[in-house]
This record gives C-alpha cells, structure tokens and sequence, in this order.
C-alpha cells in the first residue's frame, strides 16, 4: 500500500514538534514539578487538561475526536481510522502497564514527599495501590501549604495515581491518538483538528511535569514510543483492515 507523501512528511514534523519540549527540559535537567502553585487557577486548567487523558474520561476524548472525524472523512477513511487508531490505543495502554513494572521509577510527587519526610519511597511502593492511597490520604491533610499549596482535586489525583513513573500513559496515549487520526485527516486535506489535536498532546505531557506525575524523561520517551507505535500501527492496522472491510462495510449496511 502506498502512502501519500505530505501526510507522512506532516506527521514527521508534528512528532519532532512534539519532542521539542520535553528534549529541551531533558537536556536542561530542569524539572517543572514543583514550580507551579498546585491550588492557582493555572493549576486547575492543567489539572483539567490531564483529566482529558484520563479513565473514563480519556474515552471520551477518543469517541468525540472519531464523532467529529465522522463529519470530515468519507466513510471507509473513516473506519480504517477508527480501526488503526482503537488498535494502537489498545496496544498503547499494554506496554505502558508492561513497562511501568520493569522500570518501577517512583513519581516526582512521591519522591517530593519523602523528602519533606512525610512518608517512605520503599515502603509506599510496597504496599498495594488500595494501601497506597489511604497512606496518602492521611499524609497530604499535614503538608503544609507553606511548603506546597495543594487543591483538594490534584490531592485526590494523587491518591488515585499511586503506580509507578515511567513512561507516562497519558503521554502515549495523547501521541498515539493524534498521530493516528491525523494521518487519516491530512490524506483528506484537513489541518485545523490535527493541530488542535497537536496542541493537545503537547500541552498533556507539560500538564503531567507540571502537577508532579511524570519528570521530563518520562515525556520524552513516551512521545518517541507513541510516535514509533503509530507508525506500526498505521502500516499494520492499514494491512489489516484490508481482510476486515467486507464485514466492517457489511456490518454499516445493516446498521
């Protein structure tokens, strides 16, 4: 199967686009966590910006990114994307959970934590993640807001994302998503809900150092991996769909 040239050339710039910022911080060593004021109104648009990539609500994102694709393609560019992009997103969450158990890299809020001496790294990643939010539930209410203002919101974020560090789900999960639906979108000449969908994945990965889950490298490499696993995906997915179209075409004519 043959690709068009200027969407491949397009979404080889958005993924450098993507790495910039993340490749930047990393070559600085200048973490974000915890520069910003975590009870502002700044703080609540991130933390707004991260809920967008996360359970359920990060299946709303996809459903709403197909409806409104659903407007814009034609119906069978439309279904290969469904199909490529549910393919790398199911792959996606897999190696992210695979992963996150070889690394065990403890998050920069755990480990902000500890040094404020409010618990122990070893002993939270111990205890499973039942135990590990009722150890935060008890320790958060003594941080002093002196030492980091904290809104009731991102605490229970906190509470509720206990696992480990790297990579960042919501990284891979953003990347993967827009880079397999804009390739589908710019073979179709459409260019404002690809960048929308680039600005998105971008500022999810700041929103991620910023409210202290993930640190630099974590972004960084997350974003080489989505990128990576959407090409796969796209090229495997495309193949694929090829044997399935009769039932999927079958199927809409019922429907």
């Amino acid at each position: 199967m043959k690709y068009a040239a200027v969407p491949l050339t397009s979404l080889a710039i958005c993924w450098l686009f993507l790495l910039s910022l993340p490749l930047a911080l990393f070559s600085l060593s200048e973490p974000l966590f915890p520069w910003l004021n975590l009870d502002s109104a700044a703080a609540q648009f991130w933390y707004w910006l991260t809920v967008s990539g996360s359970a359920p609500w990060g299946v709303s994102t996809v459903l709403l990114v197909f409806a409104i694709s659903f407007f814009i393609l034609p119906r069978g560019s439309w279904l290969k994307m469904m199909f490529c992009t549910s393919l790398g997103l199911v792959l996606c969450l897999l190696l992210n959970e695979q992963l996150k158990l070889v690394f065990a890299e403890s998050r920069p809020y755990i480990e902000w934590l500890s040094h404020q001496q409010h618990l122990d790294i070893k002993e939270f990643y111990s205890i499973d993640k039942y135990a590990r939010r009722e150890l935060l539930a008890q320790v958060l209410p003594g941080v002093s807001p002196l030492d980091m203002p904290i809104s009731a919101q991102i605490q229970r974020h906190w509470q509720i994302e206990t696992g480990f560090s790297f990579p960042s789900g919501h990284t891979i999960f953003a990347v993967t998503l827009t880079m397999c639906s804009s390739f589908f979108l710019l073979r179709h000449n459409n260019l404002w809900l690809p960048a929308l969908l680039i600005c998105w994945a971008l500022l999810m990965g700041l929103s991620r150092m910023l409210l202290g889950m993930h640190w630099s490298v974590d972004v960084l490499t997350s974003t080489l991996l989505g990128g990576i696993l959407s090409a796969l995906t796209i090229y495997v997915g495309s193949h694929s769909y090829r044997r399935l179209e009769p039932w999927f075409n079958g199927a809409m004519s019922k429907g």
